[in-house]
């Protein structure tokens, strides 16, 4: 049977991988219903030539690598094949064929299989770039439908027995989100370790990532998202180590893609200082005393969070041991922070201004022995003020120097060693204002003496 519309259609593909234009591939491989009706006629042309079991996806791979040219490559020996992108389109095609949107769980493993093969595509040096867009589009339908089934436990609940009864006790089960994450996680490895651009750093000319690199924090987001959701820390960080070490700096990227909570004190304060721009619009306000004054305490907190999940060690609840962070590791951060924030932007060491009548004089400090960096001490009593306040969940082990996180058994490393922010300022915070004397709900002259001795006759003078 002829497939006119399919055949238009594979002919525009050829085109866009000739071209490498990942934008607009990503734009025809369209994958998330409702479907616009050409790709309705696809799908029925689908079904009546190349219909679900028996030869037809071998017949349909045929069919792609004729089409599409780079998939044999050509007779150019720079012009590399790329085979794993005629897999992948089979499986895209069976998705658009076979899938049940009414299905969530068919559609989670229709799904994982393309994405997968498009995983595989993304790995070819030559032409992975190409398909680097649609590999991300796909990833966050991916996350959101493995997200949105975890919270529908009565859909999954059979694959638990399932896994249950066919494994072994050698560990704990790998969940649906976690599979997910795996899965978005080997397109992220495959973007941190390109070195296909022109540049050893990854960043180009223009001084934005190259290659594959580009989705580099996307992904990561959304495998974090995935991870920080089922509560599985130690996986997320291993994702911030490898961006530690491989991936080029925060600041070549989207703003939109760098929405990690860093713990970012010199941010913090330059934005607040009186000569900010914005300085201007907090201070008509008057909020800029309480940001000031108040809220540097949750930047702490931030400081303590991502010291933890970098460099902290996830301990083991099953053997009672507690999972800690170094609290030189945060002595370190908050001297490095200070240190930055007492430099001007732009200048490489500290100002440390010194009056000339008196140059020559005294042997000044320069550089960071003229700071007042805090010490140890100061860290101790930084924590302890979070501790008081709720804003870390633990004690202080003084002997080794280290913060241990309690509860996290129960709840997690994370959600024990640094509680909700704001539930935890709301918990705390109390109705009764003094001076303030609010109206009584009671019935009025309840419970007191009412005299009459005064009262007068109604409608005398």
């Amino acid at each position: 049977m002829a497939t006119p519309t399919l055949d238009q259609f594979l002919t525009e593909i050829n085109r866009i991988t000739l071209s490498k234009d990942s934008a607009q591939l990503s734009q025809y491989l369209v994958i998330e219903p409702p479907y616009a009706p050409s790709y309705t006629t696809i799908i029925n042309e689908l079904r009546a030539t190349y219909p679900k079991g028996g030869d037809s996806d071998a017949a349909l791979e045929k069919k792609i690598v004729k089409a599409v040219k780079v998939i044999d490559g050509g007779d150019d020996v720079e012009v590399a094949s790329w085979s794993a992108f005629s897999r992948f389109m089979v499986l895209y095609f069976g998705f658009l064929r076979d899938v049940d949107v009414g299905n969530l769980l068919e559609t989670f493993g229709l799904l994982s299989e393309v994405l997968q093969k498009a995983n595989s595509a993304l790995q070819n040096q030559t032409h992975g770039t190409t398909i680097l867009d649609t590999v991300i589009s796909y990833s966050r339908m991916f996350a959101r439908l493995a997200m949105g089934l975890d919270k529908k436990p009565e859909l999954i609940a059979h694959l638990a027995t399932t896994t249950s009864s066919s494994s072994d006790d050698s560990g704990p089960r790998e969940t649906l989100p976690e599979r997910a994450a795996n899965i978005i996680r080997y397109a992220f490895v495959a973007c941190l370790n390109d070195r296909s651009g022109s540049s050893p750093t990854g960043i180009g000319p223009n001084g934005t990532p190259q290659g594959k690199r580009k989705g580099t924090y996307v992904l990561a987001n959304l495998c974090l998202k995935i991870l920080f959701a089922c509560r599985k820390t130690r996986g997320a960080a291993q994702i911030f180590e490898n961006i530690f070490v491989l991936s080029p700096p925060l600041s070549a990227y989207p703003k939109a893609q760098r929405y990690i909570a860093k713990g970012d004190l010199v941010g913090f304060r330059r934005h607040l200082d009186i000569g900010s721009e914005h300085y201007a619009w907090f201070s008509g306000y008057r909020l800029d005393l309480q940001l000031r004054n108040r809220c540097e305490v949750f930047v702490w907190r931030s400081i303590c969070r991502k010291t933890f999940v970098l460099y902290g060690d996830p301990g083991n609840p099953e053997a009672r041991k507690a999972p800690t962070f170094d609290l030189k590791d945060v002595l370190a951060i908050f001297r490095w922070q200070e240190t930055i924030y007492a430099t001007s932007p732009g200048a490489s060491q500290p100002d440390n201004y010194i009056d000339p009548d008196f140059v020559g004089v005294v042997d000044e400090p320069i550089g960071e022995d003229a700071l007042d960096l805090p010490d140890m001490n100061n860290i101790h009593s930084k924590m302890t003020a979070l501790i008081h306040q709720g804003l870390l969940g633990g004690y202080i082990s003084f002997s080794r120097e280290k913060f241990a996180i309690q509860g996290a058994k129960l709840k997690g490393a994370l959600a024990a060693g640094f509680p909700n922010a704001w539930k935890t300022v709301e918990a705390r915070a109390d109705d009764e204002v003094p001076g303030w004397k609010l109206e009584t709900t009671g019935p009025a002259f309840g419970g007191g003496v009412v005299r009459l001795s005064g009262a007068r006759p109604v409608g005398l003078s």
